[in-house]
């Protein structure tokens, strides 16, 4: 059986942190199998620190952007909070630390960390931020001081390219000259990138190829432009794309495909038999 006990207490206008002490049985009047589980104690009137949200910026050739807000669900103030970022583990290279003066009850705090990598830092990671990371703020909850965010020094490949809408009936020119563009957006090299173009939707392999070329390396921040004539065979729309066979890990995959060629919808009529 159970039961529960509940009792005001009016908390003092200069507030500072307390440690609530709750005991059963102080006399020691009823008997019982095991006096030693009498005792408990809540913590009152202290801040309650957690990093709220993480999340990373890319700017090439070579800087990462961590933004973070530090949150304090506590019911007191808290000052002096010290903030680390660290790689691939709470416990992990330090990249950066700062402080922010005062954070008050129920408020919250923007922070960030510019990561300069280098060639040596490419590969995928995650960056921990941790507040209060010594302990020195005395809290309500020291178990949710940390988040992570992912930050992979990838390149980050971007096509674009001249586009030929045909009219109903027509044909484009033959050969039609056609102009790629290729950007690295991401914060680290790439190498051997393949661009390919052929009439499918996803030019992947296994598809007929109009065009392919493979550029050696392509440095974060490097823009290079394709030109090339093709001959277009059949109806079907033409696109062209970056890592067709998707061999370079990449901070986003969703900018690799360009539009070249475009036929209007092909439309169906029923035949009639007398």
């Amino acid at each position: 059986m159970t039961d529960t006990v509940a009792v005001a207490w009016t908390v003092p206008i200069t507030a500072t942190g307390r440690d609530i002490w709750v005991l059963v049985d102080p006399y020691a009047e009823v008997l019982e199998s095991d006096e030693t589980n009498n005792l408990a104690h809540v913590r009152a009137v202290f801040p309650d620190l957690l990093v709220s949200s993480m999340y990373a910026d890319y700017a090439a050739p070579d800087t990462i952007q961590i933004s973070t807000t530090l949150s304090n669900r506590g019911v007191a103030p808290a000052t002096d909070v010290v903030v680390a970022w660290r790689r691939d583990a709470v416990t992990g290279t330090l990249l950066a630390e700062t402080a922010v003066g005062s954070i008050a009850a129920g408020g919250s705090q923007e922070v960030g960390l510019t990561w300069r990598v280098s060639p040596a830092d490419a590969g995928e990671h995650v960056v921990y931020a941790v507040v209060d990371p010594a302990n020195a703020i005395l809290e309500m909850d020291e178990t949710n001081n940390a988040d992570l965010a992912a930050a992979d020094v990838l390149p980050d490949l971007a096509l674009g390219g001249s586009y030929v809408e045909v009219g109903l009936g027509g044909r484009p020119p033959d050969p039609l000259p056609i102009t790629l563009v290729l950007d690295n957006r991401g914060v680290a090299d790439a190498r051997d990138v393949r661009v390919r173009v052929a009439p499918a939707a996803r030019p992947g392999a296994g598809a007929a190829v109009l065009y392919e070329t493979v550029i050696p390396k392509l440095a974060a921040g490097e823009e290079v432009v394709l030109t090339t004539g093709i001959s277009v065979p059949g109806w079907e729309d033409v696109y062209a794309m970056a890592d067709p066979e998707w061999a370079i890990p990449e901070t986003n995959e969703s900018n690799n495909l360009a539009l070249l060629v475009e036929f209007p919808p092909r439309r169906y009529l029923p035949l009639l038999l007398r």
